[in-house]
């Protein structure tokens, strides 16, 4: 087993390991608190579990983007409009277009096949990459660095936050978003809780496990949140079929 992504600690106590999961559990750490699924799958392994782009509805697709562009606002109301930003985990690029629109260039990256009929859009990159570090950009050359719901996906998230701490400029701001496996939701759905998601979720974060990843990486939180229209409600009714198997 891999130590620690957070403190390279051995010791770990078990949190869920339901038969339908096969060989996968998720432990705890005792030194520092940070879950984790064990074992971690492969590389290929992990690629393949995630499959192939897969087609929404179109009112899915039009709520998706009504989110996009309210956290864009916010975004321009926080930091004004402008200059290049960075999109860990980017998908389908939802949240680079409606950036891009309010001035910014757009970077984003994604992993290897996951939409390989993405259209290409001015003033939006996007790059299949597994690694942060692999797009080699300059120190203090981001206004913003985005990951949203991409954290949770990575091996070693403490390394993409001094990746991210490295490239922003020291006026940028970061913007992370993950699931909270301290939420009343997830308590109360326990090991059927939708936002596990395992194996492809790798990481499990509570607000005082990321906020102790974010300021070993050199950051100062300015404001943490616990509520999300977007991914919360789906979350309680995926999380409910679940618990009545479905």
């Amino acid at each position: 087993m891999p130590g620690c992504p957070a403190c390279a600690a051995l010791d770990v106590d078990p949190v869920y390991a339901p038969a339908a999961w096969g060989i996968h559990r998720i432990v705890r750490c005792r030194q520092c608190s940070l879950t984790r699924t064990e074992p971690q799958p492969e590389r290929d392994a992990l690629l393949a579990s995630y499959g192939g782009q897969r087609r929404t509805a179109r009112a899915v697709d039009t709520v998706r983007h009504a989110f996009a562009r309210v956290f864009a606002a916010r975004v321009v109301r926080g930091l004004g409009a402008g200059g290049r930003m960075l999109d860990i985990g980017c998908g389908d690029g939802v949240v680079l277009a409606s950036l891009a629109a309010r001035g910014f260039t757009c970077i984003g990256t994604e992993l290897p096949g996951r939409y390989p009929q993405r259209p290409a859009t001015p003033g939006i990159t996007i790059v299949e990459a597994t690694d942060v570090a692999d797009l080699h950009l300059a120190s203090g050359s981001c206004r913003l660095v985005v990951a949203r719901h991409a954290l949770e996906h990575l091996r070693d998230p403490a390394a993409v936050l001094r990746e991210a701490r490295r490239v922003l400029d020291p006026s940028g701001r970061l913007v992370v978003a993950v699931p909270n496996l301290a939420s009343w939701q997830s308590r109360r759905a326990g090991a059927a809780w939708f936002h596990l998601d395992v194996p492809r979720h790798l990481v499990h974060f509570t607000p005082a496990t990321l906020q102790a990843l974010v300021r070993d990486a050199g950051f100062t939180i300015e404001r943490t949140t616990q509520l999300s229209f977007e991914h919360g409600p789906y979350g309680w009714l995926q999380s409910l079929r679940n618990m009545a198997g479905g």
